[in-house]
C-alpha cells in the first residue's frame, strides 16, 4: 500500500534562522517538520523575496497544532524569563 503524505506550509520568513528555530521547537513537541528553500535563500539572498522566502512545512495532520505552537512562540507565551534556564 502506497501512502502519500501531504505537507503544508505553516510559516514563511526571509530569515532562515527563524524558521530553523521554529522547526526545532515543533520537533521538540513531536511534530515532524522541515524547512524548505533554506539553501537557495542563504546562497542567493538577493533572490530570497522572489523565491518566496523560507517555508516551514509539516504533514497536514499536524498543521493545526503547529500553527498553535508558532502563535504561542510569536506571542511570547513560550519565552523564558531572563533568569530561567541559566546555571549560575
Amino acid at each position: 500500500m502506497d501512502e502519500t503524505i501531504e505537507f503544508v506550509t505553516v510559516a514563511r520568513s526571509l530569515d532562515t534562522s527563524e524558521m530553523l528555530i521554529l522547526s526545532a521547537r515543533l520537533e521538540a513537541e513531536g511534530i515532524p517538520s522541515f524547512v524548505a528553500d533554506a539553501n537557495i535563500n542563504q546562497t542567493y539572498s538577493l533572490m530570497s523575496i522572489a523565491a518566496g522566502g523560507v517555508r516551514l512545512q509539516v504533514p497536514s495532520e499536524f498543521s493545526f497544532a503547529a500553527k498553535k505552537i508558532i502563535a504561542d512562540v510569536n506571542s511570547g507565551l513560550l519565552a523564558l524569563d531572563d533568569d530561567e534556564g541559566f546555571l549560575v
